[in-house]
């Protein structure tokens, strides 16, 4: 995927400012991010995604936790 010349990947109606490194996927709300570094944001229609990038290969320890209605 093509990132912005501050690194960024966005897909959907996503708004960045002064943040770099972040990737950003947006379904029907707009996504605004203000200031960050390295995050992923995910939203889909019953859920929403926040983490460090560092921490994206371990989403799957979070998926663990959730109660097994909010998978």
């Amino acid at each position: 995927m093509k990132t912005d010349p501050h690194g960024n990947i966005v897909r959907g109606p996503v708004a960045i400012l002064e943040s770099s490194d972040c990737l950003a996927f947006a379904g029907k709300a707009h996504v605004g991010l203000l200031g960050v570094h390295g995050l992923v944001v995910v939203q889909t229609p019953d859920a929403i995604l926040v983490c460090d990038r560092a921490k994206a290969q371990e989403i799957k320890k979070l998926v663990n936790v959730l109660p097994r209605r909010l998978r």
